[in-house]
């Protein structure tokens, strides 16, 4: 450790134990008023909130859509109450008036809460850090629809952002209104400013960021202590909250990175990208911390603690406490650590996506534009509730078919990048695997029911089942997404077998007897059109025989989430008998039915197989339905 960082380490830890001292007989001597305004704030806010809920109430005639968005707006309001805290200790400094205090405080308390609102919307947060849902995801759960959830929640912000501006207007609070509307306009311009080309951010376009967008938020409220800017406290806590961001981001590097947003030590490592690195950040993933963003903010926190002397009684102890919280936080997130270990390196920020990624990895791979909000794959409606998530993708039931399937989802374009990245027939695949024992019992059926000889096998995979069709003298063709598959078995069938994505690219033959498609729906971004591409490549009387995994299988209903086959980027769809038989009834199919295909026999079944029948399930989980073209056109 060299002597200049050493000594500044030195300083900071007698600065952090002067302020705890401090800050601990502030609570023992004032601690007593600072609960006598927070239950103000409580007050205020509780009975903000009513008046909003009976006054939307009358406006919309007791309309249910009305008061359900407000009972979420006001649930999420409670809530928030934590982030105003800071507030009643300031209070307390500047000897406010409860009265106003509470008026006053509860009015610009609303429309900071109201900004929040905006803002996770606008970076589509649906936690805050994990502790409790934002709004958004709180109204996407009631309206599951995408853009209805957006609509909804930007109309909850505006209409919180109206009702605390009508309140400082109606208790005559103009100067206090007007600078609140002044700050909102200028965090509105920060925000803006965020969606820059992160490459072009310099430190001094950052700290203007900070500026516009986090002490103008944080200005929103102290308007409501101080509108005339007079307390010798303010010059403090406009460089306090200016250093709260700076702590904010060390937090935040990991999603910052992600989402690709303005952050100080992406500026700093892009600036100085060999400079020298402190110790990982606290218990979070190990992400590097640049020496010059130590710097930063200890220089920051110096100035702070340089700035207690020109503050007097009260305002100093308040200055003091504020500043013992920092310094803690900023302990515990791994600066100023006294023996530095190198973290390991960050992931390359263009790696390749995988099987197992969560929604967090595919945007830091391939950007926010690798994932979109879709509706039901099966029937197009929009109308769903809410299952579950698993890495970090949502699972939706359809209200209209049942069909589930997840949304936002990955792209088609970023699911075949990995299918690409994985595409290795030479390790174990059980999935693959499987199609080998089911091939001889297929083809058998097929073959006595098939009105003709020419078989397409859509998702050939290692190639059994072909292999199988062709010895029961079916004249085969296959197309598969991967090319390893297609080169694999080109010196077998040649031109027969071909390299494509059903239903975006077209399918090479026509006049089709049989179609097969094993474990493929459930990949298809647009199976409906898949399946509708086929069919318009069969001949009449011919046969549709596909195999997907079951999610009404005794599998699901005893693993849930955690039963193997559910995988968000891999399987897109997950089809029960009810929703497969109304997308083939809608491509035209008819004499649709399930088949169940024989298994094990009792006396060399493993045990899990036994215990699997005995719970009333299969040793598959599998759904296979066979359906057949009419043999003439409607009404023919």
């Amino acid at each position: 450790m060299n002597d200049a960082r050493q000594e500044m380490l030195a300083t900071l830890d007698a600065v952090r134990r002067g302020c705890d001292a401090a800050a601990e007989a502030f609570l023992a001597a004032r601690g007593a008023d600072v609960e006598t305004y927070r239950d103000l704030v409580s007050q205020g806010m509780k009975d903000a909130l009513r008046r909003m809920e009976a006054d939307t109430d009358d406006l919309a005639a007791g309309s249910s859509a009305v008061r359900e968005l407000v009972e979420q707006a006001s649930g999420y309001v409670d809530w928030m109450q934590w982030c105003l805290w800071d507030l009643p200790l300031l209070a307390v400094a500047l000897e406010s008036e409860a009265e106003q205090f509470r008026c006053s405080v509860t009015a610009c308390g609303i429309v900071y809460i109201a900004i929040r609102i905006f803002d996770d919307f606008i970076d589509q947060h649906y936690s805050y850090k994990g502790r409790h849902d934002t709004l958004l995801a709180t109204v996407s759960t009631a309206y599951p629809h995408p853009q209805k959830a957006a609509g909804l929640n930007t109309l909850a912000g505006l209409l919180l952002c109206f009702q605390g501006l009508q309140a400082l207007a109606e208790a005559g609070l103009t100067v206090t209104l007007h600078e609140v509307v002044g700050s909102v306009r200028r965090a509105v311009v920060g925000a803006i400013m965020e969606f820059a080309d992160p490459h072009q951010w310099t430190q001094a376009d950052y700290q203007r960021l900070v500026r516009l967008k986090n002490v103008d938020y944080w200005r929103v409220l102290y308007a409501g202590l101080d509108p005339a800017y007079s307390s010798p406290l303010y010059p403090f806590l406009e460089k306090y909250y200016e250093l709260a961001q700076y702590l904010n981001d060390v937090e935040d590097y990991e999603d910052d990175a992600r989402w690709g947003q303005p952050n100080l030590l992406a500026i700093h490592q892009a600036a100085s990208p060999a400079a020298g690195r402190c110790g990982a950040i606290g218990d979070l993933p190990s992400w590097p911390i640049p020496a010059e963003t130590e710097q930063f903010i200890a220089e920051r926190f110096l100035g702070l603690a340089e700035m207690l002397k020109e503050l007097k009684d009260t305002e100093r102890s308040v200055a003091e406490y504020q500043l013992s919280t920092s310094l803690r936080a900023a302990y515990r997130l791994g600066l100023f650590s006294p023996a530095p270990s190198p973290p390991p390196q960050a992931p390359a920020p263009h790696s390749r996506p995988f099987w197992y990624s969560d929604v967090a990895d595919l945007v830091a791979c391939r950007g926010p534009q690798s994932i979109i909000a879709v509706d039901c794959g099966a029937c197009g409606s929009g109308e769903r509730r809410p299952l579950f998530r698993k890495q970090g993708f949502a699972y939706h039931r359809c209200r209209n078919c049942g069909h589930v399937y997840v949304s936002p989802r990955i792209t088609a374009e970023a699911q075949a990048e990995i299918l690409l990245g994985t595409d290795d027939l030479s390790c174990d695949d059980m999935y693959l695997d499987v199609q080998r024992i089911s091939a001889e019992y297929a083809c058998d059926l097929l073959r006595m029911q098939a009105a003709g000889p020419r078989l397409l096998d859509v998702g050939f995979g290692r190639g059994y089942l072909l292999q199988m069709a062709q010895a029961y003298g079916f004249e085969v063709h296959g197309v598969d997404a991967s090319p390893t598959a297609v080169e694999r078995l080109r010196p077998q069938f040649g031109r027969r077998v071909a390299h494509g994505v059903i239903g975006v690219d077209p399918v090479p033959w026509d006049s089709l007897d049989v179609v097969v498609m094993s474990h493929v729906l459930e990949h298809l971004a647009s199976p409906a059109e898949a399946i509708a591409e086929v069919v318009a490549r069969m001949n009449r009387g011919a046969l549709l025989y596909l195999v997907v995994p079951d999610i009404e299988s005794t599998y699901f209903k005893i693993f849930g989430k955690h039963w193997d086959v559910i995988s968000p980027l891999a399987h897109l769809q997950y089809w029960s008998q009810s929703s497969l038989t109304g997308v083939l009834e809608r491509s035209g199919l008819d004499d649709i039915r399930r088949i169940y295909q024989p298994g094990m026999h009792e006396e060399v079944s493993p045990r899990w197989v036994r215990l699997m029948r005995r719970l009333g399930g299969s040793e598959s989980g599998e759904l296979i339905m066979l359906a057949r073209l009419p043999d003439r056109v409607s009404g023919g």
